[in-house]
This record gives C-alpha cells, structure tokens and sequence, in this order.
C-alpha cells in the first residue's frame, strides 16, 4: 500500500513547496542569528541605540535630521548606514511628487512623525516615521476617505513594526495598491506596510531597505530578553510576508543586517522576493494558496 503521507508530499502546489522551503531557510538564520547574539552580544548596542531612537521606547528620539550617504545598491554593496533621524542624500532630495504636496517634502517631514495627505485621483501619500500608535492614526485617517483610496504612496525611514504589521494588514483589507515613488525612501519597518499593497510599485531609482527587527520596550532586559523579543518580532514579520505573498526568504538579509544599518535591494531582488508585483499576479498567488490549503 502507497504510504498516503508520501502521496499527499508528492502533491503539494509547488507555490506551496517554495512558501515552506523559503520558512525553514528562515527558520535557520533565525537560529544562527540567535547563536551569533547569545556568543557575541554584539548586536546589542545596535539595538539599544535604535530602541532609544524611537520615540516613547526607552529614550529620547534624535531630533536633529543629519544626512546619510545613499549610493544605489549594488550586488555585493548593499549594506548602508541607518538612523531613524537620517536623511538620506537622494537625488533631487528625494521624490519630486508626492499626493498632497505642492513640492517634495523635506527632511523634517521625513524624519517627523508620518502624517498622510490626500492628492488626487483616489492617491494619497504616508511620509514620516511610524511612531507606537500610527496604525490607530492610519485607521482613522482610512475611515475618513471612505472608498475613495486606491493607491498610498510611501516615504519614511520606518520605525514601530508592530504598527506597521497592522497598517499592512489595513491597506490590504482596503484593497489599495503601495508605490515607493522615484527618488523614494522605505526603510526599515517601511518595506512592511509596503508589503500590504494589493499591487506593488517602485520608481527607479529608490530605495528600500530591510535590518533586524526587534520589538523594543522602556524596560531594561537582559541578552537573553532581547533574543527572544527579536525572534519573537521575526515570527510576526514572516507570518505578514507569506500573507502578503512576499517570499519570507526576503527576510534573511534583515536578520544579517544590524540595527544601525541598512540592506538596500537591487532591483533584481525587488522582482526575485516578490517585494513588486502587479495586482493580477498578487491575485494569482493568492488563489493559489487557497487552492493549496482546500487540497489539504
């Protein structure tokens, strides 16, 4: 008799296959990280320098926006400096355009806590960072448009990733579509609500950028405490990534990638983990899982 475990392995929807085979490479850099922190510590300072770099998190937010150099990446070259204060030195200053603006916004928008404007054609744009509490903001302001939004357009170094796991999640309840414009900037916990979009946009030349997650508190921990809270942070950020049906392999380069620093995708990874993606082929994606799950 055919071993039914075996048969139903051997029917898996390959979509399926690679979702699962794309979990244990994470599931794996998750461990070595882990082992790197508990060996080394070295990653601490960088997370306690982030953590007190974000408001209502420990620390005093940095106010002053300095530049950052902002090369485009290339492969092999794709590690950048970050700071949630950092403005990155973008062409023109980056993007010309955005919803609701007159002109591109500066570096204290940029930098400031993320506020969002209505432009026209159904667009509007997020700039700013995702301060505790912005996905109660980002509700309201969605309520208040009622069915009129169609695509949110972002620039921002990023910040909560929990509030930015709940604003994905909204955007795509929404049905809208997320852009980084040209010239634009998406760091951080940014890529995350990028993710939400139902269809997914970037100008050329932008930038966006992934490193560890972790979730901070205003109490002091241990070591120990901080590994868990960033394996913890990880396993929510992976569970949003399959949902939105971005490879969770794009993951593994923010697990190498400190918290003072920044791994920027080329565009060929933009296209390889799916971070861009039309609507129809988000659509596709997500009938085949269903599909997947039913045959089960």
């Amino acid at each position: 008799m055919a071993d039914p475990t075996t048969d139903a392995a051997l029917k898996r929807p390959p979509r399926a296959q690679a979702i699962e085979d794309g979990v244990l490479r994470l599931v794996f850099a998750l461990l070595l990280s882990g082992t790197i922190v508990v060996l080394g510590a070295d990653a601490w300072p960088g997370l306690e320098a982030a953590r007190k770099a974000i408001p209502g998190l420990g620390g005093e937010p940095e106010t002053d926006p300095h530049s950052i150099p902002m090369p485009p990446p290339m492969p092999g070259d794709q590690v950048r400096r970050y700071s949630p204060s950092g403005v990155p030195e973008l062409p023109e200053d980056g993007p010309a355009a955005l919803p609701g603006y007159v002109r591109a916004p500066g570096a204290e928008a940029l930098v400031g806590t993320m506020t969002f404007h209505r432009g026209t054609d159904g667009r509007a744009s997020a700039v700013g960072r995702i301060d505790p509490g912005m996905a109660k903001t980002f509700d309201d302001f969605l309520e208040s448009q009622g069915d009129e939004l169609t695509t949110l357009v972002l620039h921002s170094p990023g910040g909560s990733v929990r509030d930015a796991i709940a604003m994905a999640r909204a955007i795509r309840d929404k049905g809208l579509a997320t852009e980084v414009p040209e010239n634009g900037y998406c760091a951080s916990s940014c890529p995350l609500v990028f993710a939400g979009g139902a269809g997914r946009t970037i100008g050329d030349p932008a930038w966006l950028g992934v490193h560890q997650a972790f979730a901070a508190t205003d109490e002091d921990g241990t070591i120990a405490d901080g590994m868990a809270n960033g394996q913890a942070i990880s396993a929510e950020v992976l569970d949003l990534l399959v949902e939105m049906n971005v490879d969770p392999a794009a993951w593994i380069p923010a697990m190498r990638t400190p918290a003072d620093a920044l791994y920027v995708f080329t565009r060929e990874e933009l296209t390889e983990f799916r971070w861009v993606a039309t609507e129809e082929e988000i659509a596709a994606e997500e009938a085949s899982q269903e599909t997947a799950v039913e045959s089960q």
